[in-house]
C-alpha cells in the first residue's frame, strides 16, 4: 500500500467535502438566520451567499450577507463578508464554470471570461439565485455552477455542483 498516495487522494476528497459543506452551511444561513449586524443596527433576514472570483483568486471563496439586497443579487461593496473558506495545502479551485442548459454531459459550461460567480440563498427558499459575470456581461439564467478542486497533478480533480434547485453534490 502506498500511504503517501492514499493520503494525498484522501486530503483532496476531504477538501472537496469541506468546501461542499461550507456551501450547504451558507444555504442554511440563507434559510434560517434571523438577522445580521450592520454597523449600528440589525438587518432582518439578509440573503446569504457564496462569492467566487475565478479569474483572480483560486484558493478561497467568500461567504457574505447581502445586506443591501440590491438589484444585482450578489456581493457588492455594501455587503458583509461573514467568513472565508480557504483551501488548505496545495489544493486549488482549478476551474469554475456556469451553465444555462442544466445538462453536464453537454459540456456547455462556460469558464472563459468568467470573472464573478454569486450563489445567493434568499429566505425562505432553499433554491439559490445563481448569477455571474462573463466577459463583463451579467448572466442570470444559470442552471448550475461547477467548482473543480485540484491537488497534485496525477490525481483526478473533484467537482462540486451547485444546482439552481438547491442540490449540492460532489462528483
Amino acid at each position: 500500500v502506498n500511504f503517501p498516495d492514499f493520503n494525498s487522494r484522501l486530503a483532496l476528497q476531504l477538501t472537496a467535502q469541506n468546501a461542499s459543506a461550507t456551501i450547504r452551511e451558507t444555504q442554511v444561513f440563507g434559510i434560517a438566520v434571523r438577522g445580521a449586524d450592520q454597523g449600528g443596527g440589525m438587518v432582518l433576514h439578509p440573503h446569504y451567499g457564496i462569492n467566487l472570483l475565478p479569474s483572480a483568486i483560486s484558493d478561497r471563496f467568500f461567504i457574505f450577507a447581502d445586506l443591501d439586497a440590491d438589484t444585482f443579487p450578489g456581493y457588492t461593496a455594501g455587503d458583509q463578508i461573514v467568513s472565508t473558506f480557504k483551501l488548505e495545502g496545495i489544493h486549488t479551485i482549478s476551474d469554475t464554470c456556469v451553465s444555462d442548459d442544466g445538462i453536464p454531459a453537454n459540456e456547455q459550461c462556460i469558464s472563459d471570461g468568467l470573472s464573478i460567480v454569486n450563489i445567493l440563498f434568499q429566505r425562505p427558499e432553499p433554491e439559490p439565485v445563481i448569477n455571474s459575470i462573463v466577459n463583463g456581461n451579467p448572466v442570470d439564467d444559470v442552471q448550475y455552477v461547477k467548482i473543480e478542486i485540484s491537488g497534485e497533478a496525477q490525481y483526478t480533480p473533484i467537482n462540486i455542483f451547485v444546482w439552481n434547485n438547491g442540490q449540492i453534490s460532489i462528483n
